[in-house]
Formats: C-alpha cells, structure tokens, sequence
C-alpha cells in the first residue's frame, strides 16, 4: 500500500479481516484448546482423534462451542490491532524514522498490549470455559450466560484472569507476525514479481503466521491452563513450573500442529482481507469510478477478489448453518450462501468469456462446459440433503465447503498460468516489433477453418 489508511479505515479493516478469519479457522482453534486443556484419559490423544471424538457426540456444532466469544473479540481484536498498529507506527517513525525493523516490532508490541487488555482476555477467558464445560458434558450455556458466572465466581476481575500470560502470547505474536510479514512480503514480491500484489500478501501472511505459532506457543499453552475452570495457579510462573516439572518441556508445544493450521490460514486471510478494505475505501475516496477500476484490474485485484470475496462469506454461511438451529443466524446463512456462491460465479463466467475470446468455438465451448459442470448438481443434490440429516444437513454443508475450497483453487491456478502468459506475450510482442513490425503480437494461438492463424491485437493482456 503507498497510501497509508486512515485510522477509522484501519479498525473497520481489522474488523472485517478479524471476524472472516475467525469464522473460517475456528475449527482449529477449538482442537488446538482442547488439547491444550488438562485430560483424565490414558493414551495418546490427537488432533484427528479429538475432532473425530467430537463430531460424533456433538456434532458440527460442538466444534463450534464457545465460537460467538471468539469471532466477536476478533472483530473487535482486529479493528484494535491494526488501529493500534497504525498509530505506533506513525508515532514511532517520527522518532525513528521510517522503513526501519524495528517499528514494525514496537508498533507491534503495542498492538498486542492494546488488544490483550480490551478484547482478548475476557474473550480467551470465556471461550476456555466454554470448551471446559463441553468436555465435561455440561449443557452448553450462551456468552453472555458463562460471562456472569465468572464475575459472580471470581469478581469482575475473573474475566482478566491469566493476563500476564496473554500479554506476552498477544504481544509477542503481534511484534512477530508485523515484522515477519513485512519483511517476507518485500522478498516474495522481489524474488516472484509475477505473483502480483494480492498473492505475495496471501502467501507473506501465510508465513507469518507460521512463524509466529512456534514464537507464542508457551505463552498460549500456559495462558490456556490459567483460564480453565479449575485453575489452582496463582501467576504465570508458578503454572509454567508446575507444567514444566510434571509434563516436561515438550508440554509448551502441545498442540502446535492444530494452532499451526489456524494461524497460517488466518494470518493469510487476515492480511489479505485487511489491505483489499482499504484498497475498496481508496478507491471510494477517489471517487473515480472507472478510472479507479482500470487501476484495480492493472494492480491484479478485480476478477480473482471478486470470485474469493464472495466465496469466503459463502463458506461462512454453511458453516453457520450447520453448527446453529437459531433462526436468525440460520436466516442469515442463506443470504451469506446465495449471494457468495452467485456473486462468484457470474463473475467467473465474465472472466472465461474475457480469458478466451478468440476463436468463437472454443469459447463457446468452454461456457458450455461452466454451465455444465455447474447443473450437474441438479443432480447429485437431492442425495446430500437427505430428510434424517435434517435440519442441520452436515455432509450437504461440508460438500458445498469443499466445492468452495475448490473454486478457492482453481481461481488461483487459472490467475497463476495467465500471469505466465502475459509474461509471454510481453516477450513475444517485444521481439516482434524488433524482427518484424508487419507482426503485431506475433503469437499464434488457433488456426482457423481457412489456414489462417489467429493473432492478438497489439497491447494485448488477459485479465488478472
């Protein structure tokens, strides 16, 4: 970005990247807890065992306990970090000048203090006991239910229990994850230029977030054990002791692999979503509607953003309406299902038509092929929404998530081997022009009923 955002741009970004994040990856982050809590069962426990164990005594649902805490601290969380983050940063390069490593760690920093005192705690507090109780096979109870039991058990305070941990998981996964995305951005962006910019920001904060899950571990799994619900401990140190002498070193890693997972796909999303708020509220400032809109096609974010947004909200919509029988939620879901999955798809059929304009036939064909790979569903549907899988349709719900993923997949591969082709015809049309100026474009694509090849216009480029 070379405008920086505003600060309100800043905290609307952070929210809606927070909330998007959080929908998604939940699941790993319910494992991750899980895990992290204390067990009274004999044998190795695993990721897979324990999602496995859950689906099968709760269902979609289960995996989903304690989830509203969680995605409305990170709307929350989001919108403090990069408005904190923002506001350092400006602050600290007026003493430190800019472009130096060491802001983006500071402001960092800040944004982990800001956002573990505010949103965090309370929130991690409350999803804790929230999956504690669900593994002792108590009823599960709402937010604001298990929000009042604390206080009333611990004063107002309990809801802050185990800050010390948090402040230095939160701040530490802050500095980190800023400073490493900044810098592993810049290298991708130099060492695969062809990338553009939306996918070395996807691809940076996948990274990053990877880096910062082995960085935060400790802090994570000691911050877990002080916010369960029969935590003994009376600081950070003491539990860390206790965990260290009983369990060994390795207990601060324990469940690294689901954490993992979780903070490298939403670290990615976080960035990704983050930086295209703010490149829609430039674009609406500027108010230069088509002249904005050629900018956003030349800077690779119109056609491929445009199928990813919308299929993000649409897997949203089915996880909600499989993990909730509350109606207005359920309600919701559908608008987030229909408007992602059509919004998507009528701009992938604009982008083939773009992608392939010449010959005729084959662009034909290759609509006809969209369309009916696309109404093949009329016919295998009615087999995933059978009536005993009623009302909440899980294998349907988790088919139509796959069947998102994998347009998540194929937009990227089709955007990666266009790129590579405009590479081409940069190449080409250069060494036309040099070797023989009656060819424009020189490169032949199709040859024609009549034997005469086909050729691109001068200036040529698909559509990124």
């Amino acid at each position: 970005m070379s405008n920086k955002p505003s600060f309100l741009v800043a905290a609307i970004a952070g929210g809606v990247a927070g909330a998007s994040e959080t929908i998604i990856t939940y699941p790993a982050e319910f494992i991750k807890t899980r895990r992290q809590l204390p067990t009274h069962t004999g044998g190795r426990v695993t990721s897979w065992s324990t999602l496995r164990s859950v689906l099968r005594s709760q269902g979609l649902a289960g995996v989903y306990s304690g989830s509203p805490a969680l995605i409305a601290s990170n709307t929350a969380k989001g919108g403090i970090r990069f408005f904190s983050f923002e506001t350092s940063k400006r602050i600290l390069e007026r003493v430190l000048g800019p472009n130096t490593a060491s802001i983006h760690v500071l402001a960092g920093l800040c944004a982990g203090v800001a956002e573990s005192v505010l949103v965090v705690t309370p929130a991690e507090v409350i999803k804790t006991q929230a999956i504690h109780m669900s593994i002792a096979g108590l009823k599960r109870r709402s937010t604001l239910s298990i929000a009042g039991q604390v206080v009333r058990t611990d004063g107002l305070f309990g809801l802050w229990r185990g800050l010390g941990p948090v402040l230095c998981k939160q701040g530490t996964n802050s500095a980190v994850r800023f400073a490493s995305f900044g810098m592993i951005r810049e290298r991708v962006s130099k060492a695969v230029p062809s990338l553009g910019s939306t996918s070395s920001t996807l691809l940076a904060g996948a990274l990053s977030g990877a880096v910062t899950t082995y960085a935060s571990m400790p802090f994570g799994n000691i911050k877990t054990r002080m916010q369960s619900v029969d935590n003994r401990y009376k600081n950070m140190l003491a539990c860390g002791r206790h965990m260290l002498h009983q369990e060994g070193v390795k207990v601060f890693w324990r469940a690294t692999t689901p954490r993992l997972v979780r903070l490298t796909l939403s670290s990615g999303i976080t960035f990704t979503v983050f930086y295209q708020v703010v490149s829609l509220a430039a674009w609406i400032n500027r108010g230069r509607g088509q002249e904005a809109l050629r900018g956003m096609e030349a800077n690779d974010n119109n056609p491929v953003i445009v199928i990813l947004v919308p299929i993000f909200f649409a897997m949203a919509g089915y996880v909600i309406a499989a993990s909730t029988l509350a109606l207005g939620a359920r309600y919701l879901s559908l608008f987030l299902m229909l408007g992602g999955v059509y919004d998507s798809y009528n701009v992938a059929l604009a982008w083939i038509s773009s992608t392939l304009p010449r010959p005729l036939e084959k662009r034909s064909a290759a609509i006809a092929l969209n369309n009916t790979v696309g109404n093949i569903a009329q016919i295998y549907s009615p087999y995933l929404y059978l009536k005993e899988n009623g009302p909440r349709y899980l294998t349907a719900m988790i088919a139509n998530s796959c069947f998102c993923l994998a347009c998540l997949l194929a937009t990227l591969t089709l955007r990666y081997f266009l790129t590579k082709e405009n590479a081409k015809l940069e190449v080409a049309e250069t060494v036309s022009a040099v070797v023989d100026e009656d060819k424009v474009g020189g490169i032949e694509l199709e040859t024609t009923g009549a034997g005469r090849p086909t050729r691109l216009a001068q200036g040529y480029r698909y559509i990124l």
